[in-house]
C-alpha cells in the first residue's frame, strides 16, 4: 500500500507551488516576451520594479550609485529566474486567464 504522502505523479513537484506565485510568473512571462517582440521597451529591471517583486530592492532617490546598481541587478535576477520558471514549467499565453 502506498503512503497517502506518497506522489503517485509520473513527474513529482518537489514544492508546493502557490497560484500566486504562477500569477506573478505568467505577468512576468507576457511582459518579457512583449520586450523581445519589440511592444514593451523596458529592462528586465524596471518590469520587476514596476510589479514591486523585491521590496528590500525598490530603488530610492537617495540610494548611492553601487547600492542603486545592486538592486537593478538583484530586481533583473529575480524577473529573470521567474521567466525561466514560467518556460520551464509550462506556464505560457493567458492558461492563467481562465483560472
Amino acid at each position: 500500500m502506498a503512503d497517502a504522502a506518497t506522489s503517485t505523479a509520473r513527474y513529482s513537484l518537489h514544492r508546493s507551488v502557490s497560484i500566486e506565485t504562477l500569477r506573478i510568473q505568467l505577468e512576468i512571462y507576457d511582459k518579457v516576451m512583449a520586450k523581445r517582440r519589440g511592444e514593451l521597451d523596458k529592462t528586465l529591471a524596471k518590469i520587476g520594479e514596476e510589479m514591486r517583486l523585491v521590496k528590500s530592492a525598490m530603488p530610492k532617490a537617495g540610494d548611492h550609485p553601487h547600492d542603486a546598481e545592486y538592486k537593478r541587478n538583484v530586481l533583473a535576477s529575480t524577473v529573470s529566474r521567474h521567466f525561466k520558471a514560467a518556460v520551464n514549467g509550462g506556464v505560457k499565453g493567458n492558461q492563467l486567464a481562465a483560472a
